[in-house]
């Protein structure tokens, strides 16, 4: 009886066994046994790599939400700055709307005369009367 160990020699006549070639006492694995040893190792292999995948998956939602906490760190600092500063930009912004309201006088107002002030026509007067004609 020559072959592998665990090789099994059979007679020619269906369902007649003549002996084992190997010395072990365990007959040889059946097809099913085989095939689901071999499904075992292949759902191994996958489970392996899909663990790999849910760590690489775990630690991208730790850095995102990581980089959330940061964003909103600086959102609510922005908004604490904003919220300080809101009635300085108020109090800005009425300064500059009373500044468009008023007449503005310019340089070459107040040297042509604006008044009369410079020029003695100041109230009536000349200059020399103070800006005051008829007092």
């Amino acid at each position: 009886m020559v072959g592998p160990p665990g090789f099994c020699i059979y007679s020619p006549t269906p369902g007649t066994l003549l002996g084992w070639a190997s010395s072990s006492l365990e007959p040889p694995p059946s097809i099913t046994e085989v095939f689901l040893r071999k499904q075992v190792e292949v759902l191994t292999v996958v489970s392996t790599a899909w663990e790999g995948e849910l760590c690489q998956a775990r630690e991208d939602r730790d850095v995102a939400w990581a980089e959330k906490e940061a964003l909103e760190q600086v959102w609510n600092t922005l908004v604490r700055v904003a919220t300080e500063r809101a009635p300085e930009v108020r109090g800005l912004q009425e300064r500059l709307m009373q500044w468009e309201v008023q007449p503005t006088v310019g340089v070459e107002d107040l040297g042509n005369g604006a008044g009369g002030w410079f020029t003695g026509g100041g109230a009536g007067g000349s200059a020399a009367e103070g800006g005051l004609a008829g007092q």
